[in-house]
């Protein structure tokens, strides 16, 4: 029926009923697996009508509220009974709730404060220690409904606000987290997961395969765009995602990189990044960021840390392999698995729009260069599939990222070049060879 779009007027108004049942607490005869299916044909209802009146958008209304209820709930009886088919249920109504997420239009602001407990228990529970579960995908599908939430709500031509939470405060909410650095550094290796045969129906393979670590730098990448002048970062914040950070060409780090280039670009952390500040991984783990300032100020900070980083089996395989598409200013990767990105570029592209005139003044100086570059870049990125820039070796890819490493690079070398000075004429001059006129006068002085 749904796909002949042959829906009566009565099947909506029945099914909404049936919602209004559950609602009231009277569902003591359906079980998860028919309340999905319910849901999954309210899918198809409202989005298979040509015109859909306000019996569908209502009929949408309760679906997307009944998700509300149903994921927390079954999110806490998943980490209280730790069984495989428990979490796999999860999934199922994640996906289903982003899939309405995607068709509703509008909502009713009186359930307003259901989204918000469902988007506190997501990000409560979603980011929670998941190495006990074989597979992190439920926890990963729980931020990907938070992300979905502040995209519809906020992003370019959305129609209303669902629930009432800023991506600036569902910035905060996350970063505050107990669990935010072991959530942000779970590695994002997801161990297939036998489907019992009630769930083949239900459990979708959008679903399957989402990294709790990859969703949740998602939706720090969604809030920075789309919060770009709240946000703040701190830190403890900034410390925690350096090391995670593994300076690779990987899709992780290269969100990892574009998290912390919009941070930059948006002046959201609490002190300006210094190049000296970006030590990655487990240096960065051993350094007190609270003390980089007042050494950097001092102006006699050593470089021996980026040699030291350096591994030359990781150097040898970039140089084998150069990942040649990795530019300067990181781009929203194009290889991130499963979910794509679209959301993410597009708040982002309505963040840059916004900039000021006195902005495009002062970067005036520097506007011939870049457009240069960006020449040179989409020049390269049309003679080049991404494909082909992907890793080819055996295991995972450690390939360094040249757009990050090179300027550090540079930075070092100039740090260890010879002090130059200024002669009267106004030519420069190595301080370590001796002026003729001071050779005069020590000999004179020896006499």
């Amino acid at each position: 029926l749904c796909s002949d779009q042959f829906i009566l007027l009565e099947t909506q108004q029945s099914i909404f009923e049936i919602f209004c049942h559950m609602e009231n607490g009277s569902n003591n005869f359906l079980g998860i697996e028919h309340e999905l299916r319910i849901m999954k044909l309210a899918t198809f209802v409202a989005s298979s009508s040509n015109k859909q009146g306000p019996n569908a958008l209502m009929l949408l209304t309760k679906a997307v509220a009944r998700c509300c209820k149903l994921l927390p709930k079954h999110i806490k009886k998943m980490l209280r009974t730790k069984q495989e088919g428990e979490s796999l249920w999860v999934e199922s109504i994640a996906q289903t709730f982003s899939t309405l997420i995607e068709i509703v239009h509008s909502f009713d602001e009186k359930s307003s404060h259901v989204i918000d407990n469902c988007i506190v228990a997501c990000l409560k529970y979603g980011m929670m220690d998941s190495n006990e579960f074989a597979s992190c995908s439920a926890f990963g599908g729980c931020l990907k409904v938070v992300r979905m939430l502040m995209t519809k709500s906020h992003g370019p031509g959305s129609t209303g606000m669902l629930g009432s939470f800023l991506p600036a405060q569902v910035h905060a909410m996350a970063v505050s987290h107990s669990s935010f650095q072991c959530a942000l550094s779970r590695s994002s290796d997801v161990s297939a997961i036998a489907k019992p045969p009630d769930l083949d129906d239900y459990v979708s393979e959008d679903c399957n395969g989402l990294s709790q670590q990859l969703e949740l730098i998602r939706l720090l990448l969604c809030t920075i765009s789309l919060g770009a002048n709240h946000v703040k970062v701190e830190n403890e914040t900034l410390a925690t995602i350096l090391s995670v950070y593994n300076a690779s060409a990987n899709a992780v780090d290269g969100l990892l990189r574009r998290l912390l280039f919009l941070y930059e670009k948006h002046c959201s952390c609490k002190d300006e990044i210094m190049m000296n500040n970006l030590r990655w991984g487990q240096i960065s783990t051993d350094h007190n960021l609270q003390n980089i300032n007042e050494i950097d100020n001092g102006g006699d900070e050593s470089w021996e840390w980026f040699m030291d980083a350096l591994e030359l089996d990781r150097v040898r395989s970039t140089l084998s392999q150069f990942p040649a598409t990795d530019t300067l200013e990181p781009q929203p990767s194009a290889t991130c698995p499963k979910d794509s990105n679209d959301e993410i570029n597009k708040n982002e592209q309505l963040v840059s729009s916004d900039v000021s005139e006195e902005e495009s003044v002062d970067d005036e100086s520097i506007s011939e260069i870049g457009s240069t570059s960006k020449k040179n870049a989409s020049a390269l990125s049309s003679s080049m599939d991404v494909k082909d820039d992907l890793w080819r070796g055996a295991g995972d890819d450690l390939r360094y990222s040249p757009g990050f490493i090179l300027p550090l690079i540079l930075a070092t070398l100039e740090a260890h070049l010879p002090h130059e000075m200024m002669d009267t004429n106004g030519c420069r001059e190595n301080a370590d060879e001796v002026h003729p006129d001071n050779e005069n006068v020590n000999r004179n002085e020896e006499e």
